[in-house]
């Protein structure tokens, strides 16, 4: 293989994983089926606070993330806290997913030069990759919830039907619909985290009109087992 032969395959592995990742970012982003119900409002902070349970919401395709209010009242679910457009949403996921991208070129081009400085740029890609999505995750939904203290309207609440709450989960099981792909390096550790903790189900996304996963993680055992049974009801 002559190495002009070789520039045009590596750029054209490229040119596919990128392309590719910028599909299955905006695949992760719309969700799964098509979901009309429901409705999205901005609310001053803590002021669903009484008879609900709060606790921290994992960066899943609903958009949501750090600490989240959920209301299951009356036949509806609410779910109250910091949540991200779908613009950077589909920014966040598209990044991370670029890089993983442009990690396996790395890879590819060190089998086909048999150099070892393109497995290492691979490393370090991998690495970067961890630590943009945590920083990209503590800064998107972070900033949100601070701007909230001061500054009614700031957080988002989103509303369903509970019947429309779908495949009720605690534990494992909040990474669907490609989320453990984006972050397959510490899925299997949050897993762990996620144990008898985090009720994950599947529910409306009223922006995108799609179902997404919504991933609390209580503040202890019960309260994961309650927030599933008054919504396992609904599920179909």
């Amino acid at each position: 293989m002559t190495p002009r032969t070789r520039r045009i395959v590596l750029a054209s592995i490229a040119v596919v994983l990128i392309v590719a990742a910028a599909v299955f970012a905006r695949w992760v982003v719309l969700g799964g089926a098509p979901e009309s119900a429901g409705s999205v409002v901005g609310v001053r902070p803590g002021s669903d606070a009484e008879g609900s349970i709060t606790g921290y919401h994992y960066r899943t395709t609903s958009r949501f993330g750090e600490y989240v209010t959920v209301t299951v009242r009356e036949g509806e679910v609410s779910v109250a806290g910091s949540r991200v457009s779908t613009g950077v949403y589909t920014l966040f996921i598209g990044l991370l997913m670029v890089m993983w991208a442009l990690a396996i070129v790395a890879l590819v081009a060190a089998v086909m030069y048999r150099r070892w400085r393109w497995a290492g740029i691979a490393v370090l890609l991998c690495v970067a990759q961890i630590a943009v999505a945590s920083l990209m995750a503590g800064s998107l939904w972070e900033m949100p919830r601070i701007a909230a203290c001061s500054e009614p309207g700031t957080l988002t609440r989103v509303t369903f039907p509970t019947s429309s709450v779908k495949d009720v989960r605690v534990g494992a099981g909040w990474s669907r619909q490609g989320i453990g792909l984006v972050i397959w390096p510490v899925a299997r550790a949050i897993d762990g985290l996620a144990a008898g903790r985090c009720v994950s189900f599947l529910a409306p996304d009223p922006t995108t009109k799609r179902d997404v996963v919504y991933a609390v993680h209580c503040y202890t055992d019960l309260e994961a087992q309650t927030l599933a049974s008054v919504l396992r009801p609904g599920t179909k």
